[in-house]
């Protein structure tokens, strides 16, 4: 039987401390891919094994620190890597 290896938390922290400040303005985010670890496409990027795609009306949005900072701080504490 596999058994999934211990997940690793990501520390955004330094990131937030170095550009949190910064207004990186609008951003348009049609899907989300799903790729795995060492695999990687001709093009040079890794390899999608699957992709979500999101709903129209939610992949449009602006971002700032100011605005945003609270909830992706709380997204950050919940990230996992998971390796396959």
């Amino acid at each position: 039987m596999y058994t999934l290896p211990a997940l690793k938390n990501i520390q955004a922290r330094n990131i937030f401390k170095q550009y949190g400040s910064e207004d990186w303005g609008e951003y348009l985010i049609r899907e989300a891919h799903l790729s795995k670890r060492f695999s990687f496409h001709e093009n040079g990027y890794y390899h999608c094994c699957a992709s979500i795609p999101f709903p129209e009306n939610m992949q449009r949005g602006t971002w700032t620190y100011r605005r945003n900072a609270e909830r992706f701080q709380a997204f950050s504490r919940n990230i996992r890597v998971l390796r396959i």
